[in-house]
């Protein structure tokens, strides 16, 4: 907050800030998933949100007013966490590790449980498990990260049968993360990625479907592609995860409105340097995570707002945090003599996801306490 007066108590959401504090406005999170809840409900596909982002179980009571299909998680630890709290159909998103069978076996016999292949080298571990999973195989379809090459067709039907050699069960599905749509540039652009990953995987379906009998379903997520793509049909299940908190990398994308941002870090402000038109704060990167991205020809690592009243406010394109370390952020910003010392900003983050996973706990606007998963 900005005042023309030496630092005076702080009102509202800012009131007993006294070091870095991840803020949760609950009202957008029930906004952003309402309005994807029925996007998928209108496209006709089903809901499997990633809660890689938010990693709470309060948070994921919100998802439970739209009885989505299952969660998707990125770690066995966190599908722990969400069986505990009465989640039953969790996939695993993160190809599977062989050195954690005995785990996702115990995990296995609570929930049903999606497990993914990214090639050969982990199908053998599947003849352990004592209990019945589904198995994906996850597919690249672009990004570049992990999943069998989308145009290796012969090597993804054999994959799906030796899945059913050694599991007794027809391959549940083909996923893929679209993770290329973040550096589209454009939605126009977004929404061509998202039309041709449906080509591809539509087509590699119809190749196992037509080795093994049975046509695997399809699972797609990104967040980029699931906001700026009307439709969502072609597919059988979607898995976007950001879109809950959003943050300064959609706002570029064009995947969120300025008002849908619903994760802000409080920081308070440590030093006023009028004659660099710059401040600095005591938020660094073990608050902020050091994830930045390219905004108006600038790499900033996230953008400034003003606390008031319950509601984070939104963000300032002008005031721009441009330097980390690792307890101090240094921000530019239009008019550093207005700021002092002990008030209290908030820094919208470029990427949510690693933002919120620093902190234990969220606070929200209204003042209650939100735990989270912690490893």
């Amino acid at each position: 907050m900005m005042r023309s007066s030496p630092a005076t108590p702080a009102e509202g959401i800012a009131a007993g800030i006294t070091e870095p504090e991840c803020l949760v406005d609950i009202e957008r999170v029930r906004a952003n998933v309402t309005r994807m809840a029925h996007k998928a409900a209108r496209s006709d596909v089903a809901f499997r949100p990633h809660f890689k982002t938010h990693q709470s179980a309060a948070i994921g009571g919100i998802f439970r007013e739209h009885r989505p299909a299952g969660i998707a998680v990125s770690s066995p630890g966190m599908a722990r966490y969400f069986a505990d709290a009465g989640f039953e159909d969790i996939t695993i998103a993160l190809p599977l590790n062989p050195r954690l069978i005995r785990e996702l076996d115990e995990l296995a016999g609570r929930v049903t449980l999606g497990l993914l292949l990214d090639g050969p080298a982990a199908a053998d571990a599947l003849t352990s498990l004592a209990n019945p999973v589904r198995v994906w195989v996850e597919v690249d379809t672009g990004q570049g990260r992990t999943g069998m090459a989308w145009d290796d067709v012969p090597g993804i039907v054999a994959l799906a049968g030796r899945v059913r050699a050694a599991t007794g069960r027809p391959v549940a599905g083909l996923l893929t993360h679209a993770g290329h749509s973040y550096a589209a540039g454009s939605a126009q652009r977004v929404r061509g990625i998202h039309a041709e990953v449906v080509g591809r995987m539509n087509l590699l379906a119809e190749e196992v479907r037509t080795a093994e009998g049975a046509r695997p379903l399809i699972s797609v997520g990104d967040t980029p592609c699931c906001c700026l793509v009307d439709d969502l049909s072609g597919v059988d299940e979607v898995r976007p995860g950001n879109f809950v908190f959003f943050d300064v990398t959609q706002l570029s994308i064009g995947s969120c409105a300025p008002g849908d941002i619903a994760l802000a870090v409080a920081c308070p402000v440590i030093g006023v340097y009028p004659g660099r038109g710059e401040i600095a704060l005591h938020g660094g990167a073990v608050h902020l995570s050091k994830d930045s991205l390219e905004w108006h020809g600038e790499r900033i690592f996230g953008l400034l707002g003003e606390p008031g009243g319950d509601v984070l406010g939104e963000p300032d394109p002008r005031s721009r945090v441009i330097a980390l370390s690792q307890e101090h952020a240094v921000a530019r910003v239009p008019d550093a003599g207005r700021w002092f010392v002990g008030d209290v900003t908030l820094v919208f983050p470029a990427h949510s996801c690693l933002t919120a996973e620093q902190y234990g706990s969220y606070l929200a606007v209204t003042g209650e306490r939100i735990p989270r998963y912690r490893r």
